[in-house]
């Protein structure tokens, strides 16, 4: 006999798929789910606060590693190894992404956009926590930047925090749409 691997287990020759298991004749059809009709803002059943408005699911991840503009006066060499390290993430190359931005943070500390970035590098790699952690960081040195908190959201939803993701959300509604806050963000 010969032991062939699978991904999941060890089988014993070749895989076998399970037997079919189809649905007598006499049985009655399968019954299809009713179509479900789309809430107008009339008909919405009433939320308390905005946050509580926001439809988690609708967070969509944050996509891209285009660095928003400068935060604070910019060290060209830490310039040069972000720039650096938002090519390597579009072309799918973590580990060298995560060097470079870690380079650009150790050249200027405290940048929101080099933690924002190191926060998708270590997103994408599936460290959410981590990647929660730095954008908490990013949030404290730019308090005013909307995408941070958008970006945070999307982090939160895929950690399962829908509660916060909200909150991020409105947030990032109020400081894109310019209106103050009635409680910090």
């Amino acid at each position: 006999n010969r032991l062939t691997a699978w991904p999941d287990r060890l089988t014993d020759g070749p895989r076998r798929r399970p037997p079919c298991r189809r649905r007598p004749a006499d049985a009655p059809p399968a019954a299809t789910p009713a179509p479900v009709a789309e809430a107008t803002p009339a008909e919405a059943p009433a939320t308390v606060g905005a946050a509580a408005a926001i439809d988690v699911a609708a967070i969509t991840p944050y996509e891209g590693a285009a660095l928003p503009p400068p935060d604070k006066p910019v060290n060209q060499d830490a310039e040069a190894a972000a720039a650096k390290a938002a090519e390597a993430f579009e072309a799918g190359r973590y580990p060298e992404a995560r060097t470079e931005v870690e380079q650009a943070i150790a050249k200027s500390p405290g940048s929101a956009r080099y933690e924002s970035l190191r926060a998708r590098v270590l997103h994408a790699q599936g460290d959410s926590a981590a990647a929660l952690t730095q954008l908490d960081e990013a949030v404290q040195h730019a308090p005013k930047d909307a995408e941070l908190y958008r970006q945070r959201a999307s982090v939160q939803v895929s950690l399962g925090r829908s509660a916060e993701a909200r909150r991020d959300m409105a947030a990032y509604q109020r400081l894109r749409d310019g209106t103050s806050p009635s409680s910090p963000p």
